[in-house]
């Protein structure tokens, strides 16, 4: 018999990534909520396996464990969903996870853009601006969202418009000085958020 679970344990550690994804993996999400990361996966019925690893990485390949449930997943009664919350997860940048089921194999990658918005309703990634900077918010509904970018005297130098996340500022754009920002969204609620940007 222990002959049997070494065959079992060699065939699995050769099962390629995603492999896991097509018939094992129901679904598999993760997504930012409030300051932490909350996945979510669901194990098709008919489907077990021996412990579940999570797993993160910040350049989408160097993955290290972040946590584990521990114990046989999966029923083979009917679907078993599973949820782990990341707290720390890397600020201002993208989070890719995914999952090492035991004896299975590997689910696809998640990826999730991680946002520190603080007061100002977005973040600016470069700031001062040197070559080029983003305004980063989150944009779940695809609203349409207005930048205006002004000077200390009120004259307004920059206007900007998307429906993305995610806003770019050249610095051929702006003459150095200091700027005042103002993002709004007129079909969400039109509350405007403010923040400053130092173009040097």
């Amino acid at each position: 018999m222990r002959y049997f679970w070494l065959f079992v344990y060699l065939m699995a550690s050769v099962v390629p990534e995603g492999m896991a994804q097509e018939s094992f993996l129901w679904d598999f999400r993760a997504y930012q909520s409030g300051s932490e990361v909350q996945l979510v996966w669901t194990i098709r019925g008919g489907n077990t396996c021996f412990g579940t690893i999570i797993e993160r990485a910040e350049d989408g390949e160097t993955f290290a464990e972040i946590g584990e449930i521990s114990g046989i997943c999966g029923s083979n009664e009917g679907d078993e969903t599973y949820t782990f919350t990341d707290s720390t997860p890397a600020k201002n940048s993208f989070n890719y996870y995914r999952l090492q089921f035991g004896g299975v194999g590997t689910s696809d990658t998640q990826t999730v853009e991680f946002l520190v918005l603080k007061e100002a309703g977005f973040v600016i990634i470069n700031n001062p601006l040197l070559t080029a900077s983003f305004i980063q918010f989150p944009n779940p509904t695809q609203a349409l969202h207005r930048l205006r970018v002004s000077d200390l005297s009120g004259k307004l130098h920059l206007t900007k418009e998307t429906e993305t996340r995610r806003i770019k500022i050249s610095r051929g754009e702006l003459q150095g000085g200091l700027y005042i920002l103002e993002l709004s969204s007129p079909g969400i609620n039109g509350q405007s958020y403010f923040g400053k940007l130092l173009v040097k």
